[in-house]
């Protein structure tokens, strides 16, 4: 019996809420509007939807549990980038050699070069990062030429000529294009040089000599560089040294073109002219070492 009741109420209530909601709007919008509530959106400013400000750095925020990664002030550090190329310089001999207090003159040509060159092992290495420059070149040339003495004393000579040479120098960039850089280098090159005459017989009877000698020259040069994309790459460096340290005087011009095969290597083909002026206790090697160079350079 309750249950009917409640039932019979509650579909009297839907029938009239209708009517009863429409009536009491109505009536809402007779009404007059009180005072107090007429300006309450002029009184109460801070309830009006406030305008975005697109400077707020609230807009630039992270979404709910992220975190912004602050910017960075600094720069990563320059890495090494290192080069290693074994190479073989077919290199001629011409100037004056000696031994003991004796002389003769060479000139052992390009033409010469295979029949002349005995041993020879040659290896550069590079480390550069940034500004600085490290180099190192390291040869040893075992050569050989007829040669002619002076005078009537001997009737000629066999030469033999044995060098050791390290080069080791430092450099920094002075200048840098988008395309070239220029960097100045500097350091010392030691050599050590066994030099053999075997000397004909004319006036006097035939004599052979043999001398070694070591020392250290100091250099100052000049390293400019040039891509030529997109594989080619050229290079020359100048440089002179001695200064009556070591030698008397000493200077090299190298020129080469380096052919990328991939990223991490290339062919080198290079001209090299070396020249040393060195007399000291009866050993005598005033000559250049020239030639063509042929190398394979590895990158890493």
């Amino acid at each position: 019996m309750i249950r009917a009741r409640l039932l019979s109420s509650l579909l009297c209530w839907l029938a009239v809420a209708p009517a009863a909601a429409a009536a009491i709007s109505s009536a809402w919008a007779d009404a007059p509007s009180p005072p107090a509530m007429a300006n309450l959106d002029q009184r109460l400013p801070a309830l009006q939807p406030a305008k975005p400000d697109l400077a707020s750095p609230m807009l630039h925020l992270p979404p709910s549990g992220g975190r912004q990664a602050a910017p960075s002030c600094q720069e990563s550090p320059p890495r090494w980038e290192y080069r290693l190329t074994p190479y073989i310089w077919f290199s001629g001999l011409d100037g004056k050699v000696g031994a003991g207090g004796r002389t003769a003159d060479v000139n052992a040509s390009f033409s010469d070069i295979l029949s002349n060159l005995n041993i020879a092992a040659m290896l550069a290495f590079e480390a550069r990062r940034g500004k600085l420059l490290l180099f190192l070149d390291a040869l040893y040339l075992s050569q050989s030429a007829d040669a002619d003495t002076r005078g009537p004393l001997f009737s000629g000579a066999a030469v033999n000529s044995d060098t050791l040479m390290l080069d080791f120098e430092v450099g920094k960039l002075v200048k840098q294009y988008p395309c070239a850089s220029v960097t100045a280098v500097a350091g010392f090159r030691y050599w050590n040089l066994k030099n053999e005459l075997d000397l004909h017989a004319g006036t006097l009877p035939a004599i052979n000599l043999s001398q070694r000698q070591d020392w250290f020259d100091p250099v100052l040069g000049i390293l400019v560089r040039r891509d030529l994309p997109p594989r080619w790459h050229a290079s020359a460096k100048l440089d002179i040294g001695g200064f009556g340290v070591g030698s008397d005087f000493t200077w090299q011009i190298f020129g080469a073109l380096r052919y990328d095969l991939s990223k991490k290597s290339g062919l080198v083909m290079a001209y090299r002219y070396l020249s040393v002026d060195y007399n000291s206790s009866g050993f005598v090697f005033d000559a250049a070492l020239q030639g063509p160079l042929l190398g394979y350079q590895f990158q890493f």
